[in-house]
C-alpha cells in the first residue's frame, strides 16, 4: 500500500516533464555594419572613414577588407578604414585609375555568416597640397584624367606602355632629365622638370632626340605645357602627331636663355578644339646640337582653357588640319589607349605589312598601299582597314580573293592579355576569320565572323576580343584567313592588339 502512494506523484512528475515543448534555441544574429554614406577625402589624406559595427547579441567581431582596391587600404579594430600610403590625385592607384576606390568592408563573429558593407571611397584634387616652384597652376593640371605627362620620374615613365624614346631621353636615372637646374630659381611643378641643356651630365645644346607620349584621346580644347627655350626657328619643341607619327602641328619656344623654365610666362597652349575626339600623340623634340639647341618643359596637360596665370603665357598656335588629316583620325568606332600600345598589326600600308607578315594568295603583292581596302567606308582605326570583298580593286569581285596573312611570333604578357580586333563578313561557319596559332602553328583559337551583309566594318559590334591569358609568357601568332571562294567569302578586318582591357 505504502509503495503505490509513493509511485503516482513520480508517475504525475515524469509526465509533466516530458510533456511541455520549450522551442526553438534562440540563435544569434550576425553583425551590423553601419553606412557611412559617401566617402571622399582630399589628396594626401590618410584617414577614408569609419564604420560602426555593432553585435546584436553583443559577439566579437573581426574585421577585414577585400574587394578590388583592397590592397592600397587597412582597417583598424575600431572600423577606421585607412589608406596605407597617402593617394595622389595625379597618379591615382585603384584598378580603373578614376580616383574612385572600391573596397567590401567584413564583419565576422564566429557563429553567424559575416556581414559585407561595400564602400566607394573618391579622392579630390587639392591643388594647394602640390608643390610648385615659382609657378601656379589650376586643378586642370593636377587632374590625373587631363595628364599627359609630369615628368616626375623618367625611369618610371619609360616603363608605362607606349612612351618611346631616343637620342639622349635613352635609358634615363631618376633625375637625369633635369641635370643641374634643380636649384630655387627652376620653376616647376612638384618635384622635376625637363632641360635638355645639361641632361645626362652633356653640354648645353649638345644632347638631341625625341620623347614621344603614347597615343591619347582629345578630350578639352587646349593643351597646357610650360616651355623654355630655343630660338623660334630651330627645331626644338613640341608636335603633336597622329598614331601614325604624321605631324600635325608643331610649336617652336623662343627664349634661349637660360637653361630652365623661368616663371609663369612660360606656360604655354595650343588650340587643339580641332582634333576633338581623336586619338593623337604629344612629342618632345630636340633636334638641333647648335646655339640655343635646348628646350625645358614640365606638365602637359589638356584643359577647356588656356592656363595664363601671367597674363605673359606663350601661346602655341591652333591645329589647323591638312587635307586627308580627317581620314587618318575618323574612326567610327570608339578605340583606348591600349590599342596603339602592343599593336601586332594596324594594316595601314598593304605593302609596308608584309615586312613583317607573310602573306599566300591574293594577300601576296599588293600592288599599292590601299590594295586590301577598295572600299574605304567606315569604320577604320588609323588610315585603312582590310577587305578582301573588293580586295586588288574588286578584280575577282567579293567571295572570289583567298588567302592567309599571318603575323610574325609576339609574346602574350600577363599584363596585355586580351587579343583585341575589329572583324565582320563570313557567315559564322565558313573558312574565313582569325585564328592564334602557337611557336609550332597549332591553332590555339579560332574566331569566324557571321555578319555576311558586312562588307567592311561597320561600328563598335565589330569588336573581338579572345583571351589569351593562358598564353601568358608564350609566343603566339595570329593569323587572318580567308579560305571560302563562295557566299558570304569575305572578311574585313582592322587594328590587332593586346590589351589589358577586352573590348568585347
Amino acid at each position: 500500500m505504502n509503495k503505490m502512494f509513493w509511485a503516482l506523484p513520480l508517475v504525475l512528475l515524469l509526465s509533466a516533464c516530458g510533456g511541455a515543448d520549450p522551442g526553438p534555441v534562440p540563435q544569434a544574429r550576425p553583425p551590423v555594419i553601419s553606412d557611412p554614406g559617401a566617402v571622399s577625402l582630399q589628396e594626401f589624406s590618410t584617414v577614408a572613414t569609419r564604420v560602426v559595427v555593432s553585435s546584436p547579441d553583443n559577439l566579437s567581431t573581426t574585421l577585414s577588407l577585400s574587394g578590388t582596391d583592397a590592397a592600397a587600404f587597412t582597417i583598424a579594430a575600431d572600423g577606421t578604414v585607412s589608406f596605407k600610403l597617402p593617394p595622389d590625385y595625379t597618379k591615382p592607384a585603384d584598378a580603373n585609375k578614376d580616383n574612385v576606390y572600391l573596397v567590401t568592408v567584413t564583419a565576422a563573429d564566429g557563429y553567424t555568416l559575416p556581414s559585407t558593407r561595400a564602400l566607394s571611397i573618391a579622392v579630390t584634387s587639392c591643388p594647394a597640397c602640390h608643390v610648385t616652384t615659382n609657378v601656379s597652376i589650376d586643378g586642370d593640371g593636377l587632374n590625373a584624367a587631363n595628364i599627359v605627362a609630369d615628368f616626375e620620374d623618367p625611369v618610371a615613365l619609360l616603363a608605362t606602355g607606349g612612351w618611346v624614346a631616343t637620342g639622349a631621353f635613352v635609358g634615363p636615372t631618376a633625375g637625369s632629365w633635369q641635370g643641374t637646374t634643380v636649384s630655387a630659381i627652376a620653376a616647376r611643378v612638384n618635384n622635376r622638370a625637363i632641360s635638355t641643356c645639361e641632361m645626362n651630365g652633356g653640354n648645353c645644346d649638345g644632347p638631341t632626340g625625341t620623347l614621344t607620349s603614347p597615343a591619347f584621346q582629345v578630350a578639352k580644347t587646349t593643351l597646357n605645357f610650360l616651355m623654355h627655350g630655343g630660338s623660334g626657328s630651330n627645331n626644338v619643341g613640341l608636335r603633336i602627331l597622329d598614331t601614325l607619327g604624321n605631324v600635325l602641328h608643331t610649336y617652336r619656344p623662343a627664349s634661349c636663355g637660360p637653361s630652365f623654365i623661368q616663371n609663369d610666362d612660360d606656360w604655354t597652349h595650343i588650340n587643339i578644339a580641332a582634333l576633338s575626339g581623336a586619338w593623337v600623340k604629344a612629342q618632345l623634340f630636340d633636334e638641333e646640337s647648335g646655339g640655343c639647341g635646348f628646350v625645358s618643359t614640365d606638365q602637359w596637360y589638356q584643359s577647356d582653357a588656356a592656363w595664363n596665370p601671367s597674363g605673359n603665357g606663350k601661346d602655341g598656335g591652333t591645329v589647323a588640319l591638312t587635307a586627308g588629316t580627317a581620314a587618318r583620325l575618323g574612326f567610327n568606332v570608339k578605340v583606348d589607349a591600349d590599342a596603339f600600345v602592343q599593336v601586332i598589326g594596324d594594316f595601314d600600308d598593304a605593302q609596308a605589312t608584309l615586312a613583317t607578315w607573310t602573306a599566300t594568295g591574293d594577300f601576296a603583292g599588293p600592288g599599292s598601299a590601299d590594295a586590301w581596302d577598295n572600299l574605304k567606308r567606315p569604320a577604320k582605326v588609323g588610315v585603312r582597314p582590310v577587305t578582301t570583298c573588293e580586295m586588288n580593286s574588286n578584280a575577282k569581285g567579293c567571295d572570289a580573293p583567298t588567302g592567309t596573312l599571318t603575323s610574325p611570333l609576339v609574346t602574350v604578357d600577363a599584363a596585355r592579355p586580351y587579343l583585341n580586333f575589329l572583324m565582320s563578313g563570313g557567315s559564322g561557319s565558313n573558312n574565313v576569320g582569325l585564328a592564334v596559332l602557337d611557336a609550332g602553328g597549332t591553332v590555339i583559337a579560332t574566331y569566324k565572323p557571321g555578319t555576311c551583309g558586312r562588307a567592311s566594318i561597320v561600328d563598335d559590334a565589330d569588336w573581338v576580343t579572345i583571351d589569351l591569358a593562358a598564353q601568358a609568357g608564350q609566343p603566339v601568332r595570329v593569323q587572318i584567313f580567308d579560305n571560302e571562294s563562295g557566299g558570304c567569302g569575305f572578311v574585313a578586318f582592322d587594328q590587332v592588339y593586346l590589351g589589358a582591357v577586352r573590348k568585347k
